[in-house]
């Protein structure tokens, strides 16, 4: 008997409904190719398997990545440098995360959404960004609006993040035990989703 998915993890599950749907919509080749690149790279990276997207197959070989939040800018270069930030995350069990109410579209040049993003976070990984928290032990939801501009090449991979958070919107609220998934967990859910398409290719 399949175990009832509580509110969060149906949103983790299901954050790819829309661009699911858009593929039922899209038939140019190359646009296909982006958004099921973009669909891979979401879920296999919540569910902490990065390695698998960081690739020729799915990248191209001098990605960048600009990630603002608030004032904060990181940018990061190269798939090296960029897979040492996947594993920094993944060490900090900091990778848990979904969209809800995403408004995707795609063209020749790659990827653009708009969505509500909610990411779940240890508050020892908070309170070294200088948030106030008061339970350094417990677990956040940190939600915000942000949008998402995702360049790619003639070959469909991605050039890469463009990923800018509206600080005004931002709110932060402390997991039951009970409400927070665990990266495991997070990466039994997806695992079939993400099978659900062979990728890219």
């Amino acid at each position: 008997m399949t175990a009832v998915l509580t509110g969060h993890e149906h949103q983790l599950v299901h954050q790819m409904d829309a661009v699911d749907e858009l593929l039922t919509r899209t038939a140019d080749p190359h646009h296909r190719r982006i958004l099921l690149n973009f669909r891979q790279h979401v879920l296999l990276e919540v569910a902490g398997r990065h390695h698998e997207f960081l690739t020729p197959a799915m990248m191209a070989a001098e990605p960048v990545y600009r990630l603002g939040e608030g004032r904060a800018n990181i940018v990061l270069t190269g798939l090296e440098e960029i897979g040492r930030f996947y594993d920094e995350v993944r060490r900090a069990e900091a990778l848990v995360l979904w969209t809800t109410a995403l408004r995707p579209a795609v063209a020749d040049w790659g990827f653009a959404a708009e969505a509500w993003f909610h990411r779940q976070l240890p508050g020892r990984f908070l309170a070294r960004t200088g948030a106030d928290v008061d339970d350094p032990a417990a677990t956040y939801l940190v939600s915000c609006r942000a949008a998402f501009i995702w360049p790619y090449d003639e070959q469909g991979r991605l050039e890469g993040e463009h990923v800018y958070e509206d600080p005004g919107s931002v709110t932060t609220r402390k997991l039951t035990p009970a409400e927070v998934i665990p990266p495991g967990r997070a990466a039994e859910l997806l695992a079939p989703v993400i099978a659900a398409h062979p990728g890219p290719g």
